[in-house]
């Protein structure tokens, strides 16, 4: 009997690797009112590694404003090292960067949350759910960034 699964993406670990929190508006005393502008853009770059496993990395922005003016920005880049052996060379894009991406994005996610509640603002900011199909698809297709 043959096994027709194709073998699952294994991550062996996963960290913040670098993290920017600026908040304009805690200098000016008070955060513009009215309705938030919320622009969030997403890249995924994998790397092999000599070990026979590899880097997907995250690198997402979060810009927030109201009244044009700047209320605060993030930018994470979060990586997950993955083991790669069994998956076809075809596959391997596709898997890292879609898989990988869906893996890290709650660990991300909360960072977030987490970063927007002791920056002092509330409510915190929940992400949704972001679609790295459509994600690669932008990469391979040319777009760069990907605002979601």
């Amino acid at each position: 009997m043959t096994d027709n699964l194709a073998p699952s993406l294994t991550l062996i670990n996963q960290y913040l690797v670098d993290l920017s929190f600026e908040n304009p508006a805690a200098k000016r005393g008070r955060a513009p009112q009215g309705p938030l502008s919320i622009e969030k853009s997403v890249d995924m770059v994998s790397q092999p590694r000599e070990d026979g496993h590899a880097n997907v990395d995250m690198r997402l922005t979060v810009k927030v404003s109201a009244e044009g003016m700047a209320i605060f920005l993030i930018e994470i880049t979060y990586r997950c090292v993955c083991d790669v052996s069994g998956i076809a060379p075809e596959a391997l894009e596709r898997r890292l960067l879609v898989e990988g991406g869906e893996a890290m994005f709650p660990a991300v996610r909360n960072l977030v949350s987490g970063l927007v509640s002791e920056g002092g603002f509330a409510p915190t900011l929940t992400l949704d759910p972001i679609d790295f199909a459509e994600v690669l698809a932008r990469a391979r297709a040319g777009e760069g960034s990907s605002e979601v």
